[in-house]
C-alpha cells in the first residue's frame, strides 16, 4: 500500500487538498468506472505530477488499447476537454494504481498532507 497527497480541492467533497489517501497498484485492465485513480501526468511540469481522479468513461483507441476518462468530482469537464489543462485519456504506462475505498468512500487522513504541500 501507498500514500499520495491531495493536491487540489478537484475532488471535493470527496476528497479535500492535503487529505492523504491510501492506494494499491492495479494493472489498467483491473480498473473500473467509478474508481478513484492514482495516475502519472502526461503534461509537462517541472517535477513529476500524480493526479488523483475518479474514472467516468473507459475506452480504446484504434489498436485496442484500453484508455481512460478521468476527472475530479468538482470540476465539470473531463481531464481531456479540460480548457485550463488538458490532461488526455489515462494510458496503462501512466496508472500507478487506485485508492483504497470502504462502503465506496475513500479511505483517507484528512489534511494531514497540508505539512507537505506547505514545505514545497
Amino acid at each position: 500500500m501507498s500514500f499520495a497527497i491531495v493536491g487540489s480541492s478537484s475532488m471535493s467533497p470527496s476528497l479535500s487538498t492535503g487529505d492523504v489517501v491510501a492506494w494499491t497498484t492495479a494493472d489498467i485492465t483491473d480498473i473500473v468506472l467509478g474508481d478513484i485513480v492514482v495516475y502519472k501526468s502526461s503534461v509537462y511540469w517541472p517535477d513529476e505530477k500524480i493526479i488523483v481522479h475518479r474514472v467516468v468513461d473507459i475506452t480504446s483507441d484504434g489498436t485496442g488499447e484500453i484508455l481512460l476518462a478521468t476527472k475530479g468530482d468538482a470540476l465539470t469537464q473531463v481531464d481531456h476537454q479540460e480548457s485550463m489543462l488538458s490532461e488526455p485519456y489515462v494510458r496503462s504506462d501512466q496508472v500507478l494504481g487506485k485508492v483504497v475505498c470502504i462502503g465506496g468512500e475513500p479511505v483517507k487522513m484528512p489534511f494531514i498532507g497540508m505539512i507537505g504541500l506547505l514545505t514545497k
